[in-house]
Formats: structure tokens, sequence, C-alpha cells
């Protein structure tokens, strides 16, 4: 463990005894994890790109994880369901706990801005497959006509009628 590892983990136990005070969040077991969960991973990727620093919610989403790990490999639930599991249980945090992982991410971000001072991100232009194009050349008449073929096997609620296309579900 290098100085500065060893800096930012001590500062991360101080806030987390300081947040212990006001509030039960974490049982001393899971003190081993804050560690971890401010340190970068060390997956094999390109060594030009720089990876991004992950927000809140994603630092909280590993800690999920972590902690569920067990239960979650007994009943082989999916990445996909851990995630909006993990989504499920930040909606019904309090603004305290959740103050508390914006706080780590925000110790996550200033390793970040020592680690890469020249960082800035740049997202990338969505390429277009042939899939997306092939969506783009139907018209509105044959989606129509899909949807009145389909319509009996997706999950409809009972105010819509037949004729009726479903409406969008809003975004989370």
């Amino acid at each position: 463990m290098t100085q500065r590892e060893f800096t930012i983990h001590n500062e991360v136990d101080s806030l987390f005894i300081q947040e212990q005070e006001s509030h039960q969040l974490l049982t001393t077991y899971e003190l081993s994890l804050i560690s971890e969960l401010i340190t970068p991973k060390e997956k094999k990727r390109n060594n030009n790109k720089v990876p991004r620093p992950p927000n809140c919610f994603i630092i909280f989403r590993n800690y999920f994880v972590i902690t569920n790990k067990d239960q979650c490999d007994q009943e082989k639930i999916s990445m996909r369901m851990i995630s909006t599991l993990a989504s499920e249980a930040w909606k019904s945090l309090s603004p305290d706990s959740k103050s508390f992982f914006r706080t780590l991410a925000d110790m996550y971000l200033q390793n970040h801005k020592i680690k890469y001072p020249d960082y800035k991100f740049s997202p990338k232009k969505k390429r277009s497959s042939k899939s997306s194009a092939k969506k783009e050349k139907r018209t509105s008449d044959e989606t129509k006509e899909m949807i009145k073929k389909h319509m009996f096997t997706w999950n409809i609620n009972e105010r819509q009628t037949v004729n009726d296309p479903p409406h969008p579900t809003p975004p989370a």
C-alpha cells in the first residue's frame, strides 16, 4: 500500500467513524468494504483509456453486490436483476445514508483527479448498427401493424383496448 492509498484509507476510516456516530449505516464487518469501494478496480482494459470515476449510485451498487453476493450466487440472480434490486434499495435509503455514499464518490473523484490530472470525459458517439438502420426504415404503418399483430402477447393494462397501442414506460 502506497503512502497516498494509506492516507485515503485513513480518511475513509475517520469518515466512517463520524457517520457511524450519527447513525448505524454499516456494521463493523463491513468497515473493510469502504476501502474496497473507493479503490479503483484494476481491470484488463486499453492502457490508453482512463476509467471514468463512479458516481454515488455506482459505489452503492458495488456495496450492494458485495454484501449480497452469497445470496445472489445461491439464487443465481442475474446482474441485471441485481442492478434492479440495488436501484430499489437506493430509492429507499435515507438522505443521511445517501450522503454517505456521495461523500465516498467525492473521495473517489479526488483520488481520480490526483491519479489522472489531465482526464476529461469525452463520450463516444454510438455507431448505428444494421439492426438500428432497419428499424429506422420501418414506416409508422408497419409499426402499427406489428403492434396489432402482437397485441395479445404483451402485458396490457386493463384500461387499454385491443386497438390502442401500449403506452411507453417512463425512464427510471
